[in-house]
């Protein structure tokens, strides 16, 4: 068969990372912390037992310490070490601390204490080295935002998206993730649980009573810039109501129990006792201690949802009876348990479209790849798609996942890559159609169930079954099922192998150097 994923990979369920602005630095390769150094002074960032001092002309590359290490330093000491513009950084650039505020006069805090409307804030404390940063301060290149160990980043750091469009990704340290430390990372900085990267902590407790909620009225979290320039928008798309100024505001919880842990650099909360994964919640004080409010209004799922990040750490197991999972996530959550199509059967495919293995409303049941049919709890759930699409539709257009006909609620849109290839238009499937306990003919009779990520089996999803390319969308290709040219039957998949897999109308263009490609109109 064709190689049918060759194309930007669908995200997993859930996205939370922290957006970060890159602060200037400025360098002078020529002095760094010595006055008479003239060829490039590096400071590895560690604590060693002695202190090396120079104060005459250098023409050489001149190491500065200024702690007290027992040893030699690490070969990962540079990066995510301290920096300023003066000193520069052993490896990349240095984010020069930035002395900012969270809420001011244009995005203030509502209730904030002592009636302030900020509250300061540092982020790079004590300024921040990285590989992909110049010595000026700026991103040199953006690493890859799909592959945490681009190369770019080296053995000592990671790729985290930092935002915008397209997204930036920023190399930063990487740490040990633990609950009770900060993983290694400098005082200050926290290893972030989600990216496993030392990255800015909490500064103080009431940092951790702050929140934007919902104060607009508009379903969502909209943020100063998701508001920026809306008034010019097409009345079709009046995100903020038309109006710069109505985005959800920044809220001081005076009553919060929150605080800012000094070993972790976390916010902590002690939660709510009896809490556990799965419940509903408007706010992270709800759930489990040190739990963590999926809100409806920020990350839309439906009635809020109480979990706990990384319950696969020592330590962090979840409360109740809530499961951990990870599968079709990416990160190990606190989740409801629940049956994968709990009491489904083939002669009541209707049901299907209702079938919740056991959650509330909104929700489907996810397999965890481990348990098997029927076994209770072989599953979590997590935000499902439940629509009035009625019809098997597997394999036409979509532009959301809304479009597409979904059983047990795993209906999705396969959607083209950034540069327009792969999917184009959309394609419907059904994911885990051969996940246990879910029915044998789950595709329905035009469609068949594979593997989607290769040969693991963990993520199958349903394809568009053809005998020729005419049985496919234009500018798909039916390709072999099953590798054997003898047997009929194939699939209709995005990329081609030969022309004879595409219309008589169109040809199968191959790039060089590549074993697979498009069907294109003649």
């Amino acid at each position: 068969m064709a190689e049918i994923f060759r194309m930007t990979g669908r995200a997993g369920l859930m996205g939370l990372v922290c957006a970060m602005a890159l602060a200037g630095c400025g360098d002078d390769s020529s002095s760094r912390a010595d006055s008479g150094c003239t060829g490039i002074c590096l400071d590895d960032g560690g604590t060693d037992s002695a202190t090396m001092t120079d104060a005459g002309p250098d023409t050489g590359v001149i190491v500065i310490d200024s702690g007290t290490d027992t040893g030699m330093p690490p070969s990962c000491a540079g990066v995510g070490g301290a920096c300023d513009p003066a000193r520069g950084c052993s490896t990349g650039g240095c984010l020069a601390e930035n002395s900012t505020s969270i809420g001011d006069a244009t995005d203030p805090i509502d209730m904030g204490p002592g009636g302030a409307i900020s509250i300061p804030a540092i982020f790079w404390l004590g300024g921040y080295c990285s590989p992909n940063i110049s010595e000026t301060g700026g991103l040199t290149a953006s690493c890859d935002v799909n592959n945490a160990d681009d190369p770019l980043c080296g053995d000592c750091a990671t790729c985290v998206n930092v935002g915008g469009t397209p997204p930036a990704g920023l190399c930063l340290a990487k740490c040990t993730t633990s609950i009770t430390d900060n993983g290694g990372c400098r005082t200050g900085y926290d290893c972030n649980l989600s990216i496993e990267a030392c990255f800015r902590g909490c500064g103080g407790d009431d940092e951790c009573k702050v929140n934007r909620q919902d104060t607009n009225g508009i379903a969502g979290i909209q943020t100063p810039t998701d508001c920026t320039g809306d008034s010019a928008r097409a009345a079709a798309d009046q995100l903020c109501g038309g109006t710069d100024s109505n985005f959800d505001h920044l809220v001081y919880d005076a009553a919060s129990a929150s605080i800012c842990d000094t070993h972790t650099f976390r916010c902590t909360n002690p939660g709510t006792a009896g809490a556990q994964g799965g419940d509903t919640c408007t706010d992270d004080t709800q759930c489990e201690a040190e739990g963590r409010c999926l809100d409806e209004a920020s990350f839309d799922w439906p009635g809020g949802y109480c979990t706990k990040f990384r319950c696969d750490l020592a330590g962090n197991s979840c409360a109740g009876d809530a499961v951990c999972q990870d599968r079709r996530i990416g990160v190990s959550l606190c989740l409801g348990g629940c049956t994968v199509a709990d009491g489904a059967t083939m002669a009541d495919q209707a049901a299907w479209l209702t079938n919740r293995g056991g959650c509330r409303d909104g929700y489907s049941c996810t397999w965890n790849g481990v348990g098997g049919a029927g076994t209770a709890n072989n599953g979590a759930c997590v935000p499902g798609n439940f629509n009035a699409v009625a019809a098997n539709n597997i394999g036409g257009p979509c532009t959301a996942d809304a479009d597409c006909w979904s059983p047990f609620g795993q209906g999705l849109c396969l959607t083209p890559a950034d540069d327009g290839s792969g999917f184009r238009n959309g394609y419907c499937t059904v994911l885990d159609c051969l996940a246990p306990g879910m029915p044998t003919n789950t595709c329905g009779t035009n469609g068949s169930c594979i593997d989607l990520d290769g040969s693991s089996g963990d993520i199958t999803g349903c394809l568009l079954n053809c005998t020729a390319a005419t049985d496919c969308r234009p500018q798909y290709a039916c390709a072999d099922a099953d590798g054997d040219p003898s047997t009929a039957g194939g699939l209709c998949v995005p990329s081609c192998s030969a022309s004879t897999e595409c219309r008589s109308t169109e040809t199968c263009s191959i790039p060089a150097g590549d074993t697979v490609g498009d069907c294109v109109p003649m």
